[in-house]
């Protein structure tokens, strides 16, 4: 499968791959965690589109695409949505309350390339539990301290995240009638394409943390 991957700037950056391209007919891998019924039908999957089926004359074929997630990389950051710089001039400890006051949003991105949509469930299995699709920080947390004499501290309320890399596998297995995905090991899988993923993942553990200005 050819490697594919143009990185995008941002917040949340992406690798963008080009369109996959079918490859070597293989025995299915283990690993696969996700199916997809791409055309055909089986019950309680939804599919985009149906093969013909004439009152049971005309069997359809079922399309599956399955997806093997892989974790390159998580690497922890804390990332800042308000902050105060907390200015104690004179020559006795200083006390200051406050509140944080801005709301904002971190998701997991979309995968790009392809629709796997079990991202949040590989991420919270493999990099950490506390991990969530999105989160906003919080409005109105409070924060008390003294600020000793003669010293500016910052305090800085915001989330802690982990910048994700990982890649995505996919293989395609065709199969005549109403049969649902295959097992490991079994015969016919089609490799798919591999889609390098980058990603921001953030975390339900909100705070405000000081340090010295």
């Amino acid at each position: 499968m050819a490697a594919l991957g143009a990185l995008l700037s941002g917040m949340v950056v992406t690798a963008t791959p080009g369109v996959a391209n079918a490859g070597a007919i293989v025995p299915c891998p283990a690993g696969i965690t996700e199916w997809k019924l791409i055309s055909g039908y089986y019950p309680g999957y939804s599919a985009g589109s149906r093969s013909p089926d004439t009152d049971g004359i005309v069997l359809p074929i079922n399309v599956w695409e399955g997806y093997r997630y892989t974790l390159i990389s998580a690497v922890p950051q804390f990332l800042v949505s308000d902050g105060r710089a907390l200015d104690n001039g004179t020559d006795s400890p200083v006390t200051y309350t406050i509140s944080s006051s801005v709301a904002k949003t971190y998701k997991i991105s979309a995968t790009v390339g392809i629709s796997a949509t079990l991202v949040k469930d590989f991420l919270t299995s493999n990099v950490s539990t506390t991990i969530e699709s999105s989160v906003t920080t919080t409005i109105g947390v409070m924060l008390s301290t003294t600020v000793p004499p003669r010293t500016r501290l910052v305090a800085e309320y915001g989330t802690d995240v982990y910048q994700v890399s990982y890649y995505i596998e996919a293989w395609r297995y065709r199969v005549l009638g109403r049969v649902g995905p295959p097992a490991a090991g079994t015969a016919g899988c089609e490799e798919w394409g591999y889609y390098p993923q980058n990603t921001l993942a953030p975390t339900r553990l909100e705070t405000w943390r000081l340090r010295t200005g």
